[in-house]
């Protein structure tokens, strides 16, 4: 990273990695998963590069590009009319996204921000494959929150996010915090996905709905 001044940092990052298949990998099986014992280690080469900028008034963004370039990708898949989740190798898979963020410090404890996210990656799925996890993530993320005080008293957190997946159009997810910060006893509720929104974090699997 360098301090280009005026509050702005310029950054990039170099990484790579290793993962070896774990024994589940290469030999579980069960009436919904089967291993491969012919698979290889995944190796990943990471790219990132971006800025940051602080204000003088409490003000930062942030914007990072990123790639990921993958060989030997381990997956389970469930190709389409099969009954079991199989283990598998992708040759070659990269991911390219792009992430930008603003928050505003309004006080020490006080603070609002907004994100977004977008990642996309160089191979589909067949229609009607299913992948356990490589596949799963949002292609577009967007959240909205802030963080404060109450009647002086009550802290608060509460953020929105919309999310949406190759197979899954955008949802919302609200959640809320509030909890007393003064004395011996500090109660506290909190409660997720307040709008009850019907939806998938891994496919085929539904996620708890309105919950306190």
């Amino acid at each position: 990273g360098y301090w280009l001044g005026a509050g702005f940092k310029v950054r990039g990052q170099l990484g790579v990695a290793l993962r070896v298949p774990t024994f589940t990998d290469l030999y579980y099986s069960d009436p919904a998963t089967l291993g491969n014992p012919n698979l290889l280690p995944e190796e990943a080469t990471n790219f990132e590069g971006g800025f940051d900028w602080s204000g003088r008034h409490g003000t930062t963004v942030s914007g990072t590009v990123f790639r990921r370039l993958e060989d030997n990708t381990i997956d389970y898949v469930r190709d389409p009319g099969a009954a079991r989740f199989e283990a598998r190798h992708y040759q070659d898979l990269d991911f390219t996204g792009a992430e930008l963020e603003v928050r505003h410090r309004f006080a020490p404890v006080a603070e609002v921000w907004a994100n977004y996210t977008r990642l996309s990656a160089s191979q589909t799925l067949v229609d009607n494959a299913v992948s356990r996890y490589v596949f799963n993530f949002p292609t577009h993320q967007a959240t909205l929150g802030y963080r404060g005080t109450l009647a002086g008293a009550l802290l608060v957190k509460t953020q929105l996010g919309v999310y949406e997946r190759s197979w899954q159009s955008a949802k919302g997810l609200w959640d809320i915090s509030i909890g007393w910060s003064r004395g011996k006893f500090r109660p506290f509720v909190q409660a997720s996905n307040l709008t009850n929104t019907q939806h998938e974090a891994f496919q085929g699997l539904a996620q708890p709905g309105r919950w306190f």
